[in-house]
Parts: structure tokens; C-alpha cells; sequence
């Protein structure tokens, strides 16, 4: 939310619930991007001298509306985590498992007056928009933290679990989600269609700056001097109020759809006060009762 409300005020349009559905090219160049509002049907034409594709796991998928041939060069991983209460680990300091059974690190971390346990590592075929952890996931954290708690874990112990989906620069196939680099790359195409493979949250800055750099060398835009160094994200303090997120109200949504466009009360829940992460019963609770 802070990225899209910065954006916003230097001047950008953001625009949620709209999907890309197609790129229409002339002479080997964009010409112009097919759009969808998903909740009314409409289709927009966008022309367009440049498109930056920074669709994470999707990427290849939209290079794919230009060329149906494109190459593969992205692996997806998928990352799981668990919520349980902070009982299970007094105090405030976190816990390292140096040496899963798969060869990695497994963190418990006091996260909102609840405990994060995570994160997993292993390939998926498929980059579902609401991934879900598997039972196996589930069941390798609960038995991998299990040893190290206050006392013993089970599944029933879990307030909430979610899982994301990370873009791993893999051109070459190689294998092990967990020996794939987290480095990004830029990829020019077609003239004018710039994409970001790749990479990862802390690194977003770098990433953005790398993609401006490729569209300036296409002759997209004229050089001038970044300036995301010292730029300072906007905070939006309802937002983000500890008070007002773990227990959103009327007014809390309101200014949601007023300022983040939050458009379901799923959005207000999960993707803005975020209870979804740390009790799914109260959160199902909570969208029937906005």
C-alpha cells in the first residue's frame, strides 16, 4: 500500500482489479496494452510507448501475449508459514533451527503479539493467485519447531498459515528451488517491453532503478538522475494504526476504499489490516460483519 500511495502522489495512476489480457504489437513493437475491469467486463485499449512488466511469478505469462514462444525463465518456489499464539516461545527474542531436514533454516519469530514460524522452500508446476500451504508444509514446520517450543505443537494450534510465491531467475533450469540465485535480471524485448525476472522484496529499489536504466538505453526515455535513494514512501497512519488494524471497523473500511482501493471487505481484512495472518476465524468473522 505504501508503494501504490507514493506512486499516486508523484503522479501515477494506480488502478486495482484490472487485468492485462493482451499486447498488441505493430512494425515488432507495443503498441498498445488490452486491459479488463474485472468487476464490470469492460476492455480498455492502452496505447502505450513502453510497458515494464513487473509481474513476479506471472512475468513469462505476459511476455507470452507478445510471443507465444517466448522461453521459460522463471522457476516458482513457494514459501509457507505458519501463525500460532506467542506462548509457545515466551519473551520477545526469536529463534533460529540452523539445519532442517532439507538442508535449510527455519525461523520463529514474535510477530504481533503471535509467533511467525517458517518459511519452506520447494518448486511448484503452477502460480495460483491465492496459493495455500500444503499439508507437507504444514506438517514439516509443526515437526521441525516442535522440539524447540514451551511445550508441544500440533495443527490445531495453528491460528492462520499462508504461503507466497517467489520469481526465481532460472533460465537455465537448475534444479533445487533452494540453490536458485535471488538475483534479478532486465530483460529488454520488442523494443519497448522491459521486464523485471526475478529478484525479490528488499532488493525492490535496485530492481526499479535497473529497469529505468534498460528503457532509457532502448531510447524509451531521457536520462536523468534517480531518485529513490532519498525517497520517502508516504505512511498512511489509519492504515497502518495498530489499534484500528486489529479491529477494523465501518470507518477503518471506509477509508480503505477511499484511499487504498480496497473494493471487498476481503481486501479491508486480509489485504490491508491483515488479520487474515494472524487469526483466519476472526478474519472470516470480521467480513461478514463490515
Amino acid at each position: 500500500m505504501a508503494l501504490m500511495q507514493t506512486a499516486y502522489a508523484l503522479g501515477a495512476t494506480p488502478i486495482n482489479y484490472v487485468r492485462c489480457e493482451g499486447l498488441k504489437l505493430r512494425d515488432g513493437r507495443i503498441e498498445s496494452v488490452r486491459a479488463v475491469d474485472a468487476e464490470t467486463g469492460e476492455s480498455f485499449e492502452l496505447a502505450t510507448t513502453c510497458v515494464f512488466n513487473a509481474a513476479g511469478v506471472w512475468v513469462d505469462g505476459v511476455r507470452r501475449l507478445a510471443d507465444p514462444e517466448a522461453r521459460k525463465l522463471i522457476t516458482v518456489s513457494q514459501g509457507s508459514h505458519l501463525v500460532v499464539d506467542h506462548d509457545f516461545l515466551p519473551g520477545s527474542a526469536a529463534l533460529m533451527i540452523p539445519k532442517t531436514r532439507d538442508g535449510r533454516v527455519l525461523f520463529v519469530i514474535p510477530w504481533f503479539d503471535k509467533l511467525l514460524i517458517g518459511t519452506t522452500d520447494g518448486p511448484r508446476p503452477d502460480a495460483p493467485w491465492e496459493p495455500q500451504p500444503s499439508a507437507e508444509e504444514i506438517e514439516f514446520m509443526l515437526d521441525t519447531a516442535r522440539g524447540y517450543l514451551a511445550r508441544p505443537i500440533t495443527k490445531a494450534d495453528v491460528r492462520a498459515s499462508f504461503a507466497g510465491l517467489r520469481p526465481l531467475f532460472d533460465p537455465g533450469n537448475a534444479g533445487s528451488t533452494a540453490a536458485i540465485s535471488r538475483e534479478h535480471a532486465v530483460l529488454t524485448e520488442f523494443g519497448n517491453l522491459i521486464s523485471i525476472v526475478g529478484g525479490k522484496w528488499t532488493t525492490y529499489r535496485k530492481m526499479a532503478v535497473d529497469a529505468m536504466a534498460a528503457a532509457v538505453r532502448a531510447g524509451l526515455f531521457q536520462p536523468r538522475p534517480a531518485r529513490t535513494e532519498d525517497l520517502m514512501l508516504v505512511v498512511d497512519r489509519v492504515l497502518v494504526d495498530p489499534a484500528r488494524r486489529a479491529a477494523p471497523d465501518a470507518a477503518y473500511a471506509e477509508h480503505c476504499r477511499r484511499f487504498t482501493q480496497a473494493r471487498t471487505n476481503e481486501d479491508v481484512v486480509c489485504r490491508r489490516a491483515r488479520v487474515a495472518f494472524l487469526d483466519s476465524e476472526r478474519a472470516s468473522r470480521l467480513k461478514s460483519d463490515l
